[in-house]
């Protein structure tokens, strides 16, 4: 669950989310209409699950005046963790995605907070911005991008770093469901999100059905897509889009109790690569 002192905040950005993917959203409305949601019960927890380890990079890779490109936003939860990690900075901010709900998200947060923000929507497979940049951070977009685009993608934007900039490449890469998952395991992680939220006073917009519907098809794309493995090991799709590893590690969790029954063994939770474009 999600802290309380946190809550109003992310319900207030849930219902935000909810109103912008009515307008804004394509196949991807199921995704940011529930999303807000499903952060603010901690069944969908994002930037939170790494905060720390995410905050210090950010912090010890920028400088007073770097240029930074988030790369990919769900929500306005990335941008928070740079706002975070670059406090006393003044950094320029760029957030880019294909869709303007996360991207409207990240523009009332950020003047919530007092902070500057450029945002872009364009297809990071097609154009990147043009840069020079000293820091881009990806988090958990690279699985999701088709295999054979991922190398284009990353070439595209390590030539669009400074000599010195770094690419922060955060991925949550689980075995492949090989089928959909069952309608009733579906059903059940739903219904287990609505009663969560009964029982913790987050409200469910509009229509119960039409909402548990969205939840229905949100759940069935995040287990699906979010555990496509990359086909050749990150390793080599970045040493063949020209970019070398400073370094590589990764985290342990134990699985959040409320999607899996009690908790359970630490289990991998999210691989980190820091990276550099080679010299040619």
């Amino acid at each position: 669950m999600t802290k309380t002192r946190d809550l109003p905040r992310l319900i207030a950005e849930a219902k935000l989310g909810w109103t912008l993917s009515k307008t804004h959203c394509k196949e991807c409305r199921a995704f940011h209409a529930t999303r807000g949601f499903l952060r603010a019960t901690g069944f969908r927890r994002g930037a939170e699950n790494d905060r720390e380890t995410l905050v210090d990079v950010v912090r010890a890779q920028t400088g007073e005046t770097s240029t930074i490109l988030i790369a990919g936003s769900a929500d306005s939860g990335l941008f928070e963790v740079v706002a975070q990690a670059t406090t006393e900075k003044k950094p320029s901010i760029m957030v880019v995605d294909k869709c303007e709900t996360p991207l409207h998200q990240v523009e009332v947060f950020a003047e919530s907070i007092g902070r500057k923000v450029e945002t872009r929507v364009a297809d990071l497979t097609e154009t990147v911005p043009q840069g020079p940049f000293d820091f881009i951070f990806m988090h958990h977009l690279l699985p999701f991008i088709q295999n054979d685009r991922q190398v284009k993608l990353l070439s595209d934007l390590a030539k669009t770093l400074n000599p010195e900039g770094k690419i922060f490449l955060v991925n949550h890469v689980r075995p492949v469901h090989p089928k959909e998952k069952p309608q009733s395991e579906v059903e059940n992680w739903s219904a287990s999100v609505l009663k969560f939220m009964e029982l913790n006073s987050i409200p469910v917009p509009e229509d119960k059905d039409f909402f548990f519907s969205l939840l229905m098809q949100a759940g069935q794309r995040h287990e699906y897509e979010s555990s496509v493995t990359i086909v050749a090991p990150v390793e080599q799709v970045l040493q063949e889009a020209g970019l070398g590893i400073i370094r590589q590690w990764h985290t342990e969790a134990v699985r959040f109790a409320a999607l899996h029954g009690g908790g359970g063994a630490p289990t991998k939770r999210s691989d980190y690569f820091l990276v550099e474009r080679l010299a040619t």
